[in-house]
């Protein structure tokens, strides 16, 4: 998994909004969450719903546009499992286990911890410099999460369990993960279409013992369009596109600079929590968003 073969070129200004555009369509899961929760699915079939109907969604694009997407190199095939498995399906199975155990905000720290694991794989498998800049900005980024998320305020470091500890820990290891097997299969120049239909349709099987499918019959039975709604959307807004858009933005930048733009996702979580929840952020939220875009703004400058 070196960098020489099908290394990605300097990333341009406009690449660099592929991972923010992504991270701000992951920080919308909680939106879905809530509403599928309150329609009775539990995490294991929420996780499994999600990744059926990307797979259907994207697999019937590729139909369309072009059928010979679906060839994987049978050099990809172990890291495609390794990614759609450790780094995909299991990796939201992981952090529900752990946000179950931790308090939201700490969980959320422990998440964005994957920025500094990509910068560590992107180093050790693929070569990428590690400079100054790429950890400064990391951290400055982090360290904005840990405002946005609370944390500081509510104590939440006081009080944790060590099992949830370690759950929070992994799921950014298994996060980054699945940046090194994506940066991996696009260096071979598979395409971020091909890459994900085949994560999501591989993480929704082995997901299958997981997802009570009783509860899915009666969600759809109760309010079938609004539900067909909230099923197709989570897929569409949390998964198949930001997927995809982070696909790409692995074949045009280095894992570092990708993960930190990423980083974006707390932020947006908190602003959709704002306008959707009336969830009205401290003082020291605002300046964690702050102190985000102001690390993100200084990794456009450099370009």
């Amino acid at each position: 998994m070196k960098r020489s073969e099908g290394a990605p070129m300097p990333a341009s200004k406009a690449s660099l909004a592929l991972p923010i555009l992504a991270g701000v369509m992951w920080g919308s899961i909680g939106v879905f969450v809530r509403f599928l929760d309150a329609g009775g699915l539990d995490n294991g079939t929420i996780v499994c719903t999600r990744m059926i109907a990307s797979s259907v969604i994207l697999g019937a694009f590729m139909l369309v546009k072009d059928r010979s997407s679906f060839k994987v190199p049978k050099r990809a095939v172990p890291v495609l499992i390794v990614g759609a498995v450790v780094g995909s399906a299991y990796m939201n199975i992981v952090y529900n286990v752990a946000i179950m155990n931790l308090n939201l905000a700490l969980s959320s720290v422990l998440i964005g911890l994957f920025a500094i694991w990509s910068l560590l794989l992107g180093r050790v498998l693929f070569g990428e410099a590690l400079t100054k800049r790429k950890v400064a900005c990391a951290a400055v980024a982090l360290f904005g999460v840990v405002l946005i998320s609370g944390v500081l305020e509510q104590g939440a470091a006081a009080s944790f369990s060590w099992f949830g500890l370690f759950m929070g820990v992994l799921t950014g290891m298994m996060y980054a993960v699945n940046g090194a097997t994506t940066r991996a299969m696009s260096n071979w120049g598979m395409k971020a279409s091909t890459i994900n239909f085949w994560y999501f349709a591989i993480g929704s099987v082995s997901l299958l013992p997981l997802c009570h499918w009783d509860q899915v019959v009666s969600y759809v039975a109760a309010d079938p369009l609004a539900s067909s709604f909230w099923l197709i959307s989570q897929a569409v807004a949390c998964a198949v596109l930001p997927y995809v858009l982070f696909a790409m933005a692995l074949a045009k930048m280095d894992m570092g600079t990708a993960s930190t733009l990423e980083l974006v996702e707390p932020a947006a979580a908190m602003v959709f929590g704002l306008v959707l929840f009336g969830e009205i952020p401290t003082p020291l939220m605002v300046v964690g968003v702050a102190v985000v875009i102001a690390a993100i703004s200084r990794i456009y400058a450099e370009k």
